[in-house]
Formats: C-alpha cells, structure tokens, sequence
C-alpha cells in the first residue's frame, strides 16, 4: 500500500481509499474524471497519425503526377511511346521499338542513341538485343533512306552504312538489295557535281571513280548528263 496526497485538502491517505478521511473527497470520482482524457489523448494521437499518412500519400501521388507531366510533355510528339514515363530495360525497349518504327539503325547506332536518351548502356543493349530487329534489314532499309536523298556508288553505299555502325556483311546485304541501279547512281551523282562547277569529262570521270564507281558506271554517267 502506497500513500498519496488527496487532491482537494492534501492531507496524506492510502492509495486504496475510496474517499479521504479528513475532508470526504471521492478519490474514486476522480480517478473515473482523468480516464477520459487519457483516452482523449490517445484518440487525438491516432488521428494525427492518419491525417500524416493521409497527408504524405497525397504529396507522393502529386510528385509522381509531376513526374508523368514531364515525360509526357517530352514525348508528345512520339505517338508511339504508349505508357509515360517508361524507365529501365522495359523503358529502352519500349523507346527502341518506337525508334525502329519511324527509322532505321544498326546494333551499334540503336545503342547508342539509346544512351543519348539517359538509359545506360545494359539497359540499351538489352533493347537492342530485345527488340526483334533483323540488322541486314535495317542495313536494307537505312540504304534505301541514303538513296532517297543522295546519289552513291556500290562501295560509297557500303562505306556510309559501315559508318552508321553496321558490320560489313550487314552493310553489302543493304548494298545489295536496296534495289538500286549502279549506271543511274553515276547519272545522278556526275548531275550533282555539274550543278556546282564546271568539269571536263575526264575530270568528272575521275571524280565519280574517286567516289567507288567503277570506270564503265562513271563514264556512263558523265556521257548520259553531257548529251
């Protein structure tokens, strides 16, 4: 048994009464009246605790919100990249088939405009290894691309494809069936240097030579366009 002070007169009583002895306080009473606000404190701590989650929760779902925002913006003109943001080999995967949707690369090229992208370099390589990609093809394709443009020869094509990454067997494949007439490169190509200066057939000769033409290709070109 423990004594305490009775909170009304103070005189000193036994933890165990019900009332002090000397004024009659219900120390019974009193103890019923301190419960509720030990309840009370308990309660008000446990809603604190749900109002910070709730709180936190909503600041990471606005963070996220920003994120989505930013990467959506960035890749609203690739139609093609479906889910915003993408991260990880699931991300460079995803960005590699949107790449190879519009246009054309090596292994080597896929890589690393990967990696211009921010994804690193075992992210990249695993969309490169991971995308489907049949590389003669995209040799093909990317050959087809360059002619578009520009006039080449057999071995001028094979030279760029090589610098755009492809191996040199990926590179003859695109040479060889990208469907073009050698004679009618030579007559584009000795065009093109026409419009820009004069040369004499010999010289236009010799510069078509130079660019990978073989000597029938470049005189046939030159004797087509000084007709």
């Amino acid at each position: 048994m423990a004594l305490i002070k009775c909170p009304e007169c103070g005189k000193m009583i036994s933890d165990k009464a019900e009332y002090c002895v000397g004024c009659g306080y219900s120390i019974e009473k009193k103890n019923k009246e301190q419960t509720p606000s030990i309840s009370f404190n308990i309660k008000g701590i446990l809603i604190g605790g749900v109002i910070f989650v709730v709180i936190l929760l909503f600041i990471i779902a606005q963070k996220e919100k920003s994120v989505q925002k930013r990467y959506s913006e960035y890749y609203k003109t690739d139609p093609t990249y479906a889910i915003e943001p993408r991260f990880g080999k699931d991300g460079a995967l995803a960005k590699a088939d949107s790449y190879l949707h519009s246009q054309a690369f090596s292994y080597d090229g896929l890589v690393h405009i990967l990696e211009v992208e921010g994804f690193s370099t075992t992210e990249a390589e695993y969309a490169a290894e991971h995308c489907g990609a049949d590389w003669e093809e995209q040799a093909k394709r990317k050959a087809e691309s360059y002619l578009r443009s520009q006039a080449f020869s057999y071995d001028g094509l094979i030279h760029i494809l090589e610098v755009e990454g492809f191996s040199r067997t990926e590179a003859e494949y695109g040479a060889n069936h990208c469907g073009a007439d050698w004679n009618e490169q030579a007559v584009k190509r000795a065009a093109s240097y026409m419009r820009i200066s004069d040369y004499s057939k010999s010289e236009l000769i010799h510069l078509l030579e130079v660019e990978g033409f073989t000597h029938k290709q470049a005189r046939y070109g030159v004797e087509r366009n000084m007709k």
